[in-house]
């Protein structure tokens, strides 16, 4: 989570996130949505219903075809789960560690389920 500053003291704009996986861990997340898509619909569907969104360069040529729900997560060199507020007017106000609290609640499912893709096998190719 990190907070940026505009020029204007009531433009301050917090971004929460994971960022930076490697050309292996996205090629260990193909892997395992060729092999178990189920998990991933799931979190697919709940990020589609938040404030969050899926961000990330996505390759020229695709790498495949999932079918549309997890075709952006396949076909991305790069993951970032990002959301952007202007909590400005709750700069100092308790109510801003309490929206960072529940940013960092929602992603947890998505941390857990990414960090272990570490465990996967490395796949054919790599």
């Amino acid at each position: 989570s990190t907070l940026d500053r505009s020029s204007a003291a009531s433009d301050v704009y917090k971004r929460q996130g994971w960022y930076d996986a490697t050309p292996l861990t996205m090629a260990k997340l193909r892997a395992r949505i060729d092999r178990d898509p189920k998990p991933l619909e799931r979190l697919a569907r709940r990020l589609e219903r938040s404030e969050f969104r899926l961000e990330g360069a996505e390759y020229k040529r695709t790498k495949g075809d999932p079918g549309g729900l997890l075709a952006p997560w396949y076909n991305r060199k790069s993951i970032a789960i990002s959301r952007d507020e202007n909590c400005g007017g709750l700069l100092f106000q308790p109510e801003l560690a309490e929206q960072v609290i529940q940013g960092f609640r929602f992603l947890k499912p998505y941390y857990e389920y990414l960090f272990s893709l570490a465990g996967d096998p490395t796949p054919e190719g790599m």
